[in-house]
């Protein structure tokens, strides 16, 4: 059984994961550990529910007199929220003051009121102060102090409210509200977008994303491009949402290295040919000369063919970085390499089979290099004990409590949490505990015999965890002598 990495598409609708081809046992790269993809820039929006207005019943019509009143309890009036404190008045500023300014009045009124005669003022020109130094914080405080209330504020609220149609309603009201005291406000703008599509309104969704492509520096359009590119599928557009993925490559090459399970996403819903990793390939091999900002290119076509599980495609990609690296001309550009790899095999440091090929190819950039050095003498004593863990389960030999305990083991020095367990591993882990269980297993003769079977069958994982196998044996066989554990045969 050969444990192998799924593929992960995020949480875009109705994506099914590409066929898998068929490998026997395979355990020249295993996988143990989920890649994370990047987080969604999409603010969360409530679950569809009714609101409270529309779930009550309608009120039966009165006939007659009205009630009387009499007897009921008076209805109290809400508390009214204190205003809030004038936090330039506190430090005797006024909301054009530049940041020296502000300064200068904080640090005059903490002389005008030290800590130790004026504690109460102190607290109250400090909290002031540190309010508007920030400058997000001093933008909230004087768009709540002109309007009342703060953009974010409104969106949070707009954001609480039941998803029925009155609901959506009133929250399109909010958002505008919202756009009216911030325009360049990026989440109402997602928000509202999200609304205009959901009601077929293509023209107010481009509307809005005009509105942020108008406001928002160059250098971070790719990224709202893909946020809108995202809303596309999440509506089902994906006709559009591939029309929109081309006019973003066209536009901007470098966003698929950032956005590749985006690209890769949309293409495996419109079963584009050539996929994404071919297109990767053909791309670098037209290349005319070596560049040290290709890297990315590079590494997105290994993450893409690793994604898909396309052993030849993640081969191939693997042997041309390798190819590229080795091209690459004078120290310089391999050391801005070296260091972009290097990051990406800390980021993969728990991934043995992409984690291990990264940080070869870091080594092989920068082969005097300390860390990568013992970072992939870890890697592959790693996967020499999965490939020895995958051997063990079709094992008919392996003692189950002994096999169990070293999955285990092996689990918790990877930090895994239960969602991380791969399927496979848990499927061994289910089984061997299932032996486990039975009384006829706890015998010290066989926990004797199982261990000398293991030491001998499979060394990697004898090492690994030597010092525990000993003190488990110990406590297992302390009722047994010596001659008993040596001529016990399992």
């Amino acid at each position: 059984m050969v444990i192998r990495q799924s593929s992960l598409f995020g949480d875009l609708p109705d994506s099914e994961p590409p066929a898998r081809p068929d490998k026997a046992a395979e355990a020249a790269r295993p996988k143990v550990r989920r890649r994370e993809q990047p987080e969604t820039t999409l603010p969360p929006l409530p679950p569809e529910a009714a609101s409270p207005e529309e779930n009550k019943p309608a009120e039966p019509k009165s006939r007659g007199r009205p009630k009387s009143s009499r007897g009921r309890k008076p209805k109290t009036l809400a508390a009214k929220k204190p205003p809030a404190p004038d936090l330039y008045a506190i430090l005797g500023a006024a909301p054009a003051d530049t940041p020296e300014m502000l300064r200068k009045k904080y640090l005059a009124k903490v002389k005008e009121f030290p800590p130790e005669s004026h504690p109460e003022m102190f607290q109250q020109v400090r909290a002031a102060y540190e309010t508007l130094r920030d400058p997000e914080q001093r933008r909230r405080y004087d768009e709540t102090l002109r309007h009342g209330e703060s953009a974010d504020e409104l969106v949070k609220k707009a954001c609480a409210l039941p998803r029925g149609a009155r609901g959506k309603k009133q929250a399109q009201i909010l958002f505008e509200k919202a756009l009216q005291i911030d325009p360049a406000h990026r989440e109402a703008r997602f928000c509202l977008a999200k609304l205009m599509l959901e009601q077929s309104d293509l023209a107010g969704f481009e509307e809005q994303f005009a509105a942020l492509r108008a406001l928002a520096p160059e250098t971070e359009w790719p990224d709202i491009w893909a946020v809108k590119i995202e809303l596309l599928v999440g509506n089902y557009c994906f006709a559009q949402a591939g029309e929109e993925l081309d006019r973003l490559k066209t536009a901007f090459p470098r966003a698929v290295i950032k956005h590749w399970p985006l690209f890769s996403a949309v293409y495996d819903m419109l079963d584009r040919t050539p996929g994404l990793a071919q297109e990767l390939a053909d791309m670098l091999r037209a290349r005319p000369e070596p560049d040290p900002e290709d890297i990315g290119f590079y590494l997105t076509w290994v993450y893409v063919a690793d994604d898909e599980d396309d052993e030849k495609e993640y081969d191939r990609a693997v042997a041309a970085t390798r190819k590229y690296i080795k091209s690459l001309r004078g120290q310089e550009q391999r050391a801005r390499v070296a260091e972009v790899l290097a990051a990406e095999a800390e980021r993969y440091r728990d991934d043995l089979g992409l984690g291990r090929a990264i940080a070869g190819l870091a080594l092989l950039a920068d082969p005097v290099n300390p860390a990568l050095k013992a970072e992939v003498e870890r890697l592959d004593a790693l996967a020499g004990i999965l490939r020895e863990l995958n051997q063990a389960s079709q094992d008919h030999k392996i003692f189950p409590p002994l096999l169990c305990q070293a999955l285990h083991w092996f689990i918790e020095d990877f930090n895994f949490s239960e969602e991380d367990i791969p399927d496979e591993l848990s499927d061994i882990l289910e089984e061997a505990e299932e032996f486990t269980g039975m009384e006829e297993f706890q015998r010290p003769e066989m926990f004797a015999a199982g261990y000398a079977y293991l030491k001998r069958r499979y060394p990697l994982l004898y090492r690994r965890y030597q010092a525990r196998w000993e003190a488990l044996i110990k406590e297992k066989t302390a009722g047994m002598s010596r001659e008993d554990r040596r001529s016990w045969r399992y």
